[in-house]
């Protein structure tokens, strides 16, 4: 799924809030977050891509290495083992200058102290957006390598 086909579906979603009757606005749904900043987090695919691993029922826990290991191999369509070191070293890079500082600070996303990424106080409200505007879109949620 493209970019623009799942911002337009969050954008839907969103403004679906009020025209069915729900007199919450956005941000008492997403507590505190704000729809602009919640878009901003949802609008780009490898943020989804984290939000999408993140959110399997079984999850511990990741660090920055191996997460940018499973998304490579998930954008080059090829597995764990086969990733070249430049194709890792360009997805850490984007994870860890641009990505992952959008979900942080949105609260989607934590950072232990030793480095793991788990769900944040706002994942579980991402999530759902994500998963309704994948199937606002009629395209299933893709699926990230364990």
């Amino acid at each position: 799924m493209n970019d623009a086909t799942t911002a337009t579906g969050l954008r839907g979603l969103l403004s679906g809030l009020r025209s069915n009757g729900d007199r919450r606005r956005p941000a008492d749904v997403f507590r505190g977050l704000s729809p602009r900043d919640l878009l901003n987090a949802l609008d780009n695919e490898r943020r989804r891509l984290v939000i999408v691993h993140m959110d399997a029922p079984d999850y511990q826990g990741i660090d920055l290495g191996e997460l940018a290991t499973r998304l490579a191999a998930y954008e080059q369509d090829t597995d764990r083992e086969c990733i070249r070191a430049q194709a890792r070293k360009r997805v850490y890079i984007a994870l860890y200058q641009a990505h992952l500082p959008v979900l942080l600070d949105c609260d989607i996303i934590r950072e232990t102290e030793y480095g793991l990424y788990l769900k944040g106080v706002n994942f579980g409200q991402a999530a759902g957006l994500l998963a309704d505007a994948y199937r606002f879109a009629g395209v299933e949620m893709p699926e990230v390598p364990a």
